[in-house]
């Protein structure tokens, strides 16, 4: 029997018989699929930054072209040793590195292959100016059965450049990185080598690394060559400390995964909106992973609400577990028990913390979004009202006994002042925040409230702008919008006819129905608005007949808002019949 170790036991004949059989397998094919650990081109570039930085880069350098297909990746690390190399490739899948290392499976030196036609690693150890290459070609490592070797050179062409050199040997090229990574050819699949801009690549790299990058001043340069050959650049690019609002640190305690500590902030309102990212890690190590991964694989272990809330942008920040484990493939924890238990202690984290903070931040971009809406109609009232065939309208809105003054408006005398204004406010053409047509704030305007006659304010209240001071009225009465909650009225709207707001209420059911679209909104804006002027100039006695006429009218215009092609543009023209 072939590798077969037979032994009898007793008498009489074979009563038991013992063997071993061999285990064998084929190192090169072995070797690439191990290195299919890392599928894409993305992860071998973020795997060779890792390791820049596992070797005490302060600098790493990023070169990606898509026309040629070549990466060349550089450090200014510790660089590597011939006798470090050697030892590394005898120990594939059983790391050298330190547990608080980024890295720690022993694969990520070979992570390039299978993705690439071959690919280069050239270093010189600290110390020395000596550089070696080693070059691992995919196609003749998978035909290496038994013994997988590594053709290496001495590259006596180059030479370290360090900050005290003037200049290198004569004859020699002078560099200043210490390792480099050069990936030629690398796949044309799409899925593989997918990765869609300089801005993407970025952001994959200060996602991983970021905190280990702040904690070691890494700075990082990236040039990306597009399939046409137009190149960009990113210079000096560092990980910044998140700059939202911080909750504080939180620690939850679990029993299968030990502490959950919470370093979480409310992320700052952009152009673009809310755009915070949260990311996870082991409390003991510096690579994170976006929350987003996690909870792809959360589903069942993570509530629905909370898995929302921290993909929604309004949180950023960190969430590091004591017990968890990093799986190999660096995308997510190991699936155990500490997993699970990470997942309870962000569940608790929420009720506990989160969902409070989630609901006043909802509440005030609420808040904001009615009063950009609302600074949106007023424009188009005001244009309207300026037009001939309007003077009425102008005639009311400046009829108001009280009128109200911005911080553009030159100083009234104390007898002219009847207060101030309960709600901060912005003006459509104030100095605190012009609004694009895209509801975005595009910061201060240029325009300011100025002393004529004729002056007539157009304000929403709202969480952004400032109180306005209430005078008597003298060139500076106006129209203002208001949203407010009318807790028990049936009513959709009131209007303060002594100091000219209409506060709708945000509560009623007509007002709910038209908050999912912002087209909407500004309809009912402008359609209640006009109402509200209009029964200003209509006879006391007769003011509550035509309010009730115009309360039922509402009903079908905020039908037709919906459904009408006319209200609609992207409702469909109902066909005719001939």
């Amino acid at each position: 029997m072939s590798n077969a170790a037979l032994k009898m036991v007793g008498g009489g004949g074979i009563k038991k018989i013992h063997f071993t059989s061999s285990m064998g397998f084929h190192m090169g094919e072995a070797f690439c699929r191990v290195a299919s650990d890392y599928p894409t081109v993305l992860d071998v570039i973020l795997e060779q930054v890792q390791n820049a930085i596992d070797a005490n880069a302060t600098k790493v350098s990023v070169v990606l072209n898509r026309k040629t297909r070549h990466i060349a990746i550089r450090d200014n690390g510790d660089g590597v040793s011939s006798e470090t190399f050697d030892s590394a490739l005898n120990l594939i899948c059983r790391s050298q590195k330190q547990q608080t290392k980024l890295g720690r499976f022993g694969i990520g030196l070979i992570s390039p292959l299978d993705k690439c036609h071959f690919f280069t690693f050239i270093s010189c150890p600290k110390g020395s100016k000596q550089y070696t290459e080693w070059k691992f070609v995919t196609d003749e490592i998978r035909r290496q059965e038994k013994d997988v070797l590594i053709e290496g050179k001495l590259r006596s062409d180059i030479f370290f450049l360090n900050s005290k050199d003037k200049s290198g040997p004569k004859g020699q090229t002078s560099v200043m990185w210490r390792t480099e990574v050069n990936i030629v050819r690398y796949s044309e699949d799409k899925m593989i080598s997918r990765i869609s801009s300089i801005d993407s690549l970025s952001e994959s790299i200060l996602e991983k690394f970021g905190s280990a990058m702040r904690r070691s001043k890494v700075s990082l340069d990236l040039k990306f060559v597009g399939e046409n050959g137009e190149q960009e650049v990113r210079e000096a690019v560092r990980a910044k400390q998140f700059t939202g609002r911080p909750l504080g640190e939180k620690i939850v305690e679990e029993a299968d995964v030990g502490k959950v500590t919470f370093h979480l902030y409310l992320a700052t309102k952009t152009t673009k909106g809310q755009v915070g990212k949260v990311i996870v890690g082991e409390s003991d190590n510096d690579y994170r992973f976006g929350f987003n991964l996690l909870s792809r694989g959360a589903e069942g272990f993570l509530s629905p609400e909370v898995r929302t809330a921290l993909l929604s942008g309004i949180f950023e920040g960190e969430i590091l577990g004591e017990k968890v484990k990093l799986h190999s493939t660096r995308r997510s924890f190991e699936k155990d028990d500490a997993f699970v238990g990470f997942c309870i202690a962000i569940d608790t984290w929420f009720l506990k913390y989160g969902a409070k903070h989630l609901e006043t931040v909802k509440e005030e971009n609420r808040e904001v979004r009615y009063q950009e809406l609302g600074l949106k109609s007023l424009r188009e009232i005001e244009e309207m009202f300026r037009g001939p065939g309007f003077e009425s309208f102008r005639a009311i809105v400046s009829g108001f006994k009280l009128g109200s003054v911005g911080p553009g408006h030159a100083a009234r005398a104390k007898n002219a002042i009847a207060g101030t204004q309960s709600q901060s406010a912005l003006s459509t053409t104030g100095t605190h925040g012009a609004v694009k047509e895209d509801g975005d704030s595009v910061g201060k305007s240029k325009v300011t409230e100025t002393d004529m006659p004729g002056h007539l304010p157009y304000t929403v209240a709202g969480p952004r702008g400032q109180k306005r001071t209430l005078v008597k009225n003298s060139d500076s009465a106006g129209f203002q919008i208001s949203h407010i909650s009318m807790d028990g009225s049936d009513k959709l709207w009131e209007f303060d006819s002594i100091q000219g707001i209409l506060h709708f209420n945000i509560s009623h059911p007509t007002f709910v129905a038209c908050d999912g679209s912002d087209r909407k909104i500004m309809q009912l804006h402008q359609t209640v608005a006009i109402q509200a002027l209009t029964l200003e100039g209509i006879p006391d006695d007769m003011r509550e007949g035509v309010r009730y006429i115009f309360d039922e009218a509402l009903h079908p215009l905020v039908h037709l808002f919906h459904k009408s092609y006319a209200f609609n543009p992207q409702s469909k023209p109902r066909p005719g019949k001939g």
